[in-house]
């Protein structure tokens, strides 16, 4: 009866389990609800077109945007135009790039890492409906009062839509603000509008929080919103780009890049994905290259991030052996001619004479003569190098030792056969052949 019981309780969990599973992936596969939108979208409803275009593009490559947060963290003081150039070499979306203008917007990217991926997966999956958002956003702000134009922003309403542009074409602002303030009555008491805090520096008027503008290229304006499609357009620059780029064309708003001729519906790019997994429901014909199967596991944005964080210790390692070994390089020539004078001085004590401690022009020519005839031999590792010397030194001790050795032999040599060797030279060369050690070298003594 107990096992039966048990059987069935786990079969009940198990359906529950597999259930609950099923109603969170069919969830996932719908996208985010109206209140998720209006959430994550609350503090940048009202940027520029052409800067909420962009950062919504960059939104959809969350670890590129890591990236050149770090980058823009990496190389502080540079002013907007500085960092549109320095970061148009880098390996990046040209909306990431784009980015790179405006590192206080980076930074906040990079810190809330889930909004950025959130807000990129809503962009993907639900492109109309969160321009739609945006737009309800901006009606909320004029409606109130809080949505005008001014020194900073020029705000253009036409019919049902608004247009938020910059005031001077080379010089943007952004705006810190309070959604509860700007907005009047949230809608959502169970979702609370995302809020920023506007940084240091920065001044209040009239619920918006403004700091000093970012100066920027013409080659900044390459995207923008077509309001009444829904849709986010940019401008193919250069053709030979495989995506798109940026050069000057004479755009000053985003209206203009609306209604340029070569101004095509934006198409995501999965190369700058870097491996980040997709929400499930993401429609893959809506990327550059149609077709390709999406990745849909879950979780790997921080998997991700570790391995970039891997890839820069790795490149780093390789940077610090190509120095030392470089290093080592410069500093062969140095133990080379340590080498040389420890051999040198080996010799000086083998003869029993005092170290050279100078040398005239010919013994440096000699002496550079020898180095280039030792030069092949004396490179090598370090083990190599050491074991040379100690059989040097070996070999200068054997040396040293030798004339003591020869010393000690004649004194046990018999005096006798000395005596008879001197009296009788003649006996010695009777039989005309020349007898060991009569050629002026002593002879040894007999073991």
């Amino acid at each position: 009866m107990s096992k039966a019981l048990n059987s069935l309780f786990l079969s009940a969990w198990l359906l529950l389990g597999f259930g609950l599973q099923a109603d969170s992936l069919a969830a996932e596969s719908q996208g985010f609800s109206q209140a998720e939108l209006d959430q994550m979208l609350a503090p940048v409803a009202l940027y520029p077109d052409t800067v909420l275009s962009q950062l919504l593009i960059a939104a959809t490559y969350p670890l590129e945007v890591v990236q050149a947060a770090r980058w823009s963290r990496a190389h502080p003081g540079l002013s907007g135009a500085q960092a549109l150039e320095r970061a148009a070499v880098m390996d990046w979306d040209p909306s990431v790039q784009a980015l790179a203008a405006f590192p206080d917007l980076l930074d906040r990217m990079d810190r809330d890492l889930e909004w950025t991926q959130r807000l990129g997966d809503a962009f993907l999956l639900q492109e109309e409906q969160v321009l739609g958002t945006v737009q309800y956003l901006r009606q909320q702000a004029y409606a109130e009062g809080n949505l005008h134009t001014n020194e900073r922003v020029q705000v253009v309403r036409e019919t049902q839509y608004i247009y938020i542009e910059p005031a001077r074409t080379q010089v943007v602002y952004l705006p810190y603000y309070d959604p509860y303030v700007v907005y009047g009555a949230w809608r959502w008491s169970a979702y609370p509008p995302v809020y920023w805090h506007a940084p240091a520096g920065f001044s209040l008027n009239l619920g918006f929080y403004w700091g000093s503008g970012y100066r920027i290229t013409p080659a900044f304006y390459f995207s923008s919103f077509h309001w009444p499609r829904r849709q986010v357009v940019v401008v193919h620059h250069d053709r030979r780009d495989r995506h798109y780029g940026r050069s000057y064309r004479g755009f000053s708003s985003g209206r203009d890049i609306v209604r340029h001729e070569d101004a095509r519906r934006w198409r995501h790019e999965p190369r700058h994905r870097r491996g980040v997994s997709y929400r499930r429901g993401v429609d893959s014909s809506r990327f550059a290259s149609a077709g390709r199967p999406v990745e849909t596991s879950r979780g790997t944005l921080r998997t991700a991030v570790s391995r970039d964080n891997h890839r820069d210790g790795a490149a780093a390692l390789k940077r610090v052996e190509r120095s030392l070994r470089s290093r080592d390089a410069r500093g062969g020539d140095d133990r080379r001619q340590a080498l040389q004078r420890s051999r040198q001085r080996e010799k000086d004590l083998a003869a029993n004479r005092r170290p050279a401690v100078t040398a005239g022009p010919a013994s440096r020519s000699s002496r550079a003569v020898s180095d280039k005839a030792r030069a092949p031999s004396a490179v090598g590792s370090a083990p190599s190098l050491a074991r040379s010397a100690a059989q040097s030194r070996v070999a200068a001790q054997n040396r040293a030792r030798s004339p003591e050795r020869s010393r000690a032999r004649r004194a046990q040599t018999p005096r006798q056969g000395r005596v008879e060797r001197s009296a009788s030279p003649a006996r010695s060369n009777e039989s005309g052949a020349r007898r060991p050690g009569l050629d002026g070298r002593r002879n040894r003594a007999p073991r």
